[in-house]
């Protein structure tokens, strides 16, 4: 089951994997190194590594693009990749998009906020945070259905 699926605790999950236009220079690790390795061994050798090692680059980017997630319960949790926090610290929820994405990701970011960027993506989430035992104001991370998260943080108060 991937993290797009539904399942039962879960009120709304995704994984956000980057542009397939971020990808694409991805595409020239395999002539560069075979260019690199060419020398040294044959022609199908080197066309070979090259391929592998782009292939595997490939498997770690999608492998560890985040899991946006926000649990069902009495203790609704939200996961943005690594971090965790619980649903009543989370104050208020915006979109961000085009130039205010821009002011958000560039001059506007707060250097204590949780920042996951995720190349090519659009469009933002913007959750601010009232818990007093966190110096983090707030939450900026890309998410593939930013309105469907933020109608299911809103109906989890």
């Amino acid at each position: 089951m991937t993290a797009d699926q539904k399942v039962p605790d879960q009120a709304f999950s995704t994984r956000v994997y980057p542009a397939l236009s971020a990808l694409l220079p991805i595409t020239l690790v395999a002539p560069s190194f075979a260019l690199v390795v060419l020398p040294f061994m044959s022609d199908v050798v080197a066309i070979g590594i090259g391929l592998f090692s782009a292939l595997v680059i490939f498997a770690i980017v999608l492998l560890s693009a985040p899991v946006v997630s926000l649990s069902n319960g009495d203790a609704p949790l939200l996961r943005v990749g690594r971090a965790t926090i619980e649903r009543r610290f989370v104050e208020k929820a915006e979109i961000f998009s085009g130039e205010e994405l821009k002011f958000e990701k560039g001059p506007g970011l707060n250097a204590k906020a949780y920042f996951v960027n995720q190349a090519g993506k659009k469009q933002f989430v913007k959750v601010t945070l009232n818990d007093p035992s966190d110096p983090t104001p707030y939450w900026l991370f890309a998410c593939n259905k930013p309105e469907e998260l933020v109608v299911a943080l809103r109906a989890n108060r």
